[in-house]
């Protein structure tokens, strides 16, 4: 199985037309967790927080813009 990052970022790079229904469904439930975790926000110094580490697992970086 692969890292979730990984797993993204290899979708992203794909085609339109090449995109699976498993693909589809992940970049789902990916952006879900997402919005989320994004939307909770963090009260400590997000720059080293797990929060952040947890997003960008997840190929998303909360600080940038």
């Amino acid at each position: 199985m692969w890292a979730t990052g990984d797993h993204m970022s290899a979708i992203l790079r794909m085609k339109k037309a090449d995109l699976t229904a498993y693909a589809i469904e992940h970049m789902s439930r990916v952006i879900n967790y997402v919005k989320r975790n994004r939307a909770e926000g963090t009260n400590s110094n997000a720059e080293h927080s797990r929060w952040r580490y947890s997003l960008m697992n997840w190929v998303n970086d909360p600080l940038k813009r």
